[in-house]
C-alpha cells in the first residue's frame, strides 16, 4: 500500500517552504498526491474523476478575480487542505481560485446566490429610437416656386380680357411656336380667367384656369391681353344720359382703333350682361354683343344704371309662368318696372306673341313682367286696358 502519512508530510514540508510563491492546488489537478490530500487513495485514476464539460476550456474570469490572492501562512494554508473555506476566518471568496466543480469526493457544486441589485442603480441611457421626419399637411407653394411670376400666393384666380382687333388662337405650351397651336380662339372684348403667368425668353405668358392652354399676354410689342378688376356677371340696364351719341367698342377701352361703327343714341337704354373696370375706368358690355362702352369719361357721366324705386314695390313673386300679349299694339320691353319712357329698351313684343315670366312685381297697383330671357320688362295692364294675360 502507498503510504499516505508520509505523503501529507512531504506536501506540508513543501507547500510550508514555497507559501509565498507557489499557486494555490488546482482541483483539476489529477496527480497521485492530489488524490492523497482527498483521501482517495492510489487507484483512482484520471478517468474516475468527473471533469465538468467547462473544465475543458477555461470561463472567462472578471478582471477582478484575477488579481492575486493574499499571500497566507503556513500553519493557515496546512489547516484549510482538504476543507472548504469557511466565512469569516479570513477566506476571501472567489480571488484567486476557480469556482468549485463538481466532483463524485467533494459532491454537488455548491450554488452561488444570486447577486443583490445596488439600491440605487447607475442610469442607464436610453437607446435613441430611429429618426422619424414628420411631414406637414398640404401646403400651397407660390408660383414664385415653381419657376412662374404667379399670382402672389397659392394660384390666385385674376380676369383678363382680350384687346386686341384679332382672335387669339390658345397655344399647349407657353410659346409663339405654330406647332403648339390647338385650334381654339379667343375672340376680342372676351373676359377669361388666368390662374397663372409665365415668363419665357422675355414675354409674359398667361394661362387659361379651365385647362384649355396658354395665350401671350403681348405679341410685337402690341397688347393682346390686359388685366382687369372688379369683374362681375348679371343683368343691369343702362340709360345713355349724355347729350352726344356714343359709339360701341370691340372691347373694354377708350382707344378709336376699338371703334366698332354701333352708335347709342342719347336717351336709349340698353341691357348689360358684363362690367369691369380697366385703369380706373368702368366698362359695360352689352348683352346683345354689340359691344363695349364706357360709363364715364372725362369725367363726364355717360350711362346711369337704371333702377326701380325700393319704395314702390309692394308684392314680388318669383317662379314660371307664361304670358300672350292680347293688346293691339307692339309692346315695348323697359329696362325696370316702370312706365318711364327713360326705361325703354328698343326691344318689342308683338300681339300674339307668348313670352316666359320668371319674376313679377307689383308696383303702385300695376303687375310688371320680368321676361325670363333677360330682355327686361313688361307691364301687364296701361290706362286701365290689359296688354298682357296669363296662360293657364
Amino acid at each position: 500500500m502507498f503510504d499516505q502519512n508520509w505523503l501529507k508530510r512531504h506536501m506540508l514540508a513543501s507547500q510550508n517552504k514555497d507559501a509565498g510563491r507557489k499557486k494555490p492546488p488546482d482541483p483539476f489537478d489529477e496527480s497521485p498526491a492530489l488524490h492523497a490530500r482527498q483521501g482517495l487513495g492510489s487507484n483512482v485514476t484520471a478517468k474516475s474523476i468527473a471533469k465538468p464539460p467547462s473544465a475543458q476550456q477555461p470561463a472567462f474570469r472578471p478582471a477582478e478575480e484575477t488579481q492575486a490572492a493574499p499571500s497566507k501562512t503556513g500553519s493557515e494554508s496546512g489547516s484549510q487542505i482538504g476543507r472548504q473555506d469557511k466565512p469569516g476566518r479570513g477566506s476571501l471568496e472567489g480571488l484567486g481560485s476557480r469556482p468549485p466543480v463538481a466532483s463524485p469526493a467533494l459532491g454537488p457544486t455548491p450554488r452561488k446566490p444570486p447577486a443583490t441589485p445596488p439600491s440605487n442603480p447607475p442610469e442607464v441611457q436610453a437607446t435613441p429610437a430611429w429618426p422619424t421626419t414628420s411631414f406637414p399637411g398640404p401646403m400651397v407653394v407660390p408660383l414664385e416656386a415653381v419657376g412662374g411670376l404667379g399670382f402672389q400666393q397659392g394660384r390666385q384666380l385674376r380676369y383678363f380680357a382680350v384687346m386686341c382687333k384679332d382672335d387669339v388662337e390658345i397655344r399647349a405650351s407657353p410659346t409663339y411656336a405654330d406647332d403648339a397651336r390647338v385650334g381654339h380662339f379667343l375672340h376680342p372684348g372676351q373676359v377669361l380667367v388666368m390662374d397663372d403667368r409665365r415668363m419665357v425668353n422675355g414675354s409674359s405668358f398667361l394661362h387659361l384656369a379651365d385647362g384649355r392652354g396658354w395665350v401671350f399676354e403681348t405679341k410685337d410689342r402690341l397688347l393682346v391681353m390686359t388685366e382687369v378688376q372688379e369683374f362681375e356677371r348679371g343683368l343691369w340696364h343702362y340709360c345713355v344720359i349724355c347729350e352726344d351719341d356714343v359709339e360701341t367698342r370691340i372691347s373694354p377701352t377708350y382707344s378709336d382703333d376699338a371703334r366698332t361703327g354701333v352708335v347709342l343714341l342719347s336717351g336709349d337704354c340698353i341691357a348689360v350682361d358684363e362690367r369691369c373696370t380697366v385703369a380706373n375706368a368702368r366698362f359695360l358690355k352689352l348683352a346683345d354683343a354689340r359691344g363695349w362702352v364706357f360709363e364715364t369719361k372725362d369725367r363726364l357721366l355717360v350711362m346711369s344704371e337704371v333702377r326701380p324705386k325700393a319704395q314702390e314695390a309692394r308684392d314680388f313673386a318669383r317662379g314660371m309662368w307664361h304670358y300672350t300679349v292680347v293688346c293691339d299694339d307692339d309692346v315695348e320691353i323697359r329696362a325696370a318696372p316702370t312706365y318711364s319712357d327713360e326705361a325703354r329698351t328698343g326691344l318689342t313684343v308683338h300681339p300674339g306673341d307668348c313670352v316666359a315670366i320668371d319674376e313679377r312685381c307689383r308696383v303702385n297697383a300695376t303687375w310688371f313682367l320680368r321676361l325670363s330671357d333677360g330682355r327686361g320688362w313688361l307691364f301687364e295692364t296701361k290706362d286701365s286696358r290689359r296688354v298682357m294675360m296669363q296662360l293657364h
